[in-house]
C-alpha cells in the first residue's frame, strides 16, 4: 500500500495522469488501477478527475495532508547517502505570476517557499500574459493562454470562474433573483472586454450542470469594470450585484459580507497555464510544486 500512496501524492504534485505516469515509468492504466486499490482501502473517494482536470476531495485532501511529505523523507534518505543526488543549487528565477489568482492563492506563501529554499531568489514579474519566455528572460510562467511553441511546455493550472454575488443589505433591500431573467430588474456590474476596454455588449451567463447560456443586457449599467479582481471592492460598497472571481470572495463571503447571486451560474470562465522550458532545473521544479501546493490549498503562510 506504501507504493500506492506513493503515487497517489506524486499524481497529486504532478496533477497529470500521463505525466506521472511518464515519469513513474508505468502506464497510465496502471496508476488509475493503483489510485483505485488505494481509494478501495480507505473506502473514500480521493479524488475527482475529469477531461482536464484532479481535483481532490476533501478525504483526498486529508490523505495527501498526512502523506506528502513522503516523498521529502525519501528524498533526505537518498541526500544522506548521495549528496550530490538533490541538491538545489543557489539561483535566481523570473517568475511571472498572474495579478488576479496570485493575490490569495500565491502571494501570501512566497515568503514559505524562500525560507524552504533560501538558496534561491525570486524575481516576480505580475503579467496576465506573456509571450515569449527566452525574449524576456523568464524561468517559468503562469499564464492566461497557453504558449502556442514547441520549445515549451505548458500544463492546465486551474479554471476559475466568476460568479455573482451582492451584500446582504443589497438582497434586503432589492430581494434576490431567482433566475438570470429577474436581473433585467436590478442594479448589476457591467463589464469591459479584457483586451481592449471596451464596454461588452452582452454578459454571458453559463449554468454550470447543464451548459445552458444566457444573455445580459450590459448597455443600460452605470458602472462596468475589465479587471473581476475589482469588481469585489466596487461591489462591497455599492448597491450592485457583481461578478467576481470565486477565490477572491471567499473571504467575504465566509465572513458574511457578501452571499451568492444564482450560484448555479457563472459570468465568466479562465483556465490558467503553467508555461515552462521543457526540461526543468531543480529550483524550478521546486518552484512548480510550491504552486501547486499553493493552488490545492495545502500550504500554510509563515507566521
Amino acid at each position: 500500500m506504501l507504493e500506492n500512496i506513493f503515487l497517489f501524492v506524486t499524481l497529486v504534485k504532478n496533477q497529470s495522469f500521463s505525466k506521472t505516469a511518464k515519469s513513474l515509468k508505468i502506464s497510465p492504466a496502471t496508476l488509475t488501477r493503483k489510485i483505485q486499490e488505494l481509494e478501495k482501502f480507505f473506502g473514500k473517494i480521493l479524488l475527482v478527475r475529469d477531461t482536464r482536470n484532479i481535483r481532490l476531495t476533501e478525504d483526498g485532501e486529508t490523505v495527501y495532508i498526512r502523506f506528502k511529505d513522503i516523498l521529502i523523507h525519501m528524498e533526505e534518505i537518498i541526500e544522506k547517502f548521495n549528496p550530490n543526488s538533490h541538491s538545489i543549487p543557489d539561483s535566481q528565477l523570473r517568475i511571472v505570476l498572474p495579478i488576479g489568482l496570485s493575490t490569495k492563492l500565491i502571494n501570501p506563501y512566497l515568503c514559505t517557499f524562500i525560507e524552504q529554499y533560501p538558496q534561491i531568489k525570486l524575481a516576480i514579474i505580475y503579467n496576465n500574459e506573456i509571450t515569449d519566455l527566452k525574449d524576456n528572460d523568464i524561468n517559468l510562467a503562469i499564464t492566461c493562454k497557453p504558449v502556442n511553441s514547441k520549445e515549451y511546455d505548458y500544463r492546465l493550472l486551474r479554471s476559475e470562474t466568476v460568479d455573482l454575488y451582492c451584500t446582504p443589505e443589497y438582497a434586503k433591500q432589492f430581494g434576490i433573483p431567482d433566475k438570470p431573467e429577474d436581473l433585467h430588474h436590478h442594479n448589476v456590474l457591467g463589464g469591459n472586454d479584457y483586451l481592449n476596454s471596451k464596454p461588452l455588449k452582452y454578459i454571458k451567463l453559463t449554468n454550470r450542470y447543464t451548459n445552458e447560456k444566457y444573455l445580459i443586457d450590459n448597455s443600460k449599467t452605470s458602472i462596468s469594470v475589465n479587471i473581476a479582481t475589482h469588481a469585489l471592492e466596487i461591489g462591497l460598497t455599492s448597491k450592485l450585484i457583481f461578478g467576481s472571481f470565486n477565490y477572491l470572495c471567499e473571504d467575504s463571503l465566509n465572513s458574511g459580507k457578501i452571499i451568492r447571486v444564482l450560484p448555479e451560474y457563472y459570468a465568466y470562465k479562465q483556465d490558467f497555464y503553467i508555461v515552462s522550458n521543457k526540461r526543468l532545473t531543480r529550483p524550478e521544479q521546486a518552484f512548480i510544486d510550491f504552486i501547486y501546493s499553493c493552488i490545492n490549498r495545502l500550504i500554510a503562510k509563515t507566521n
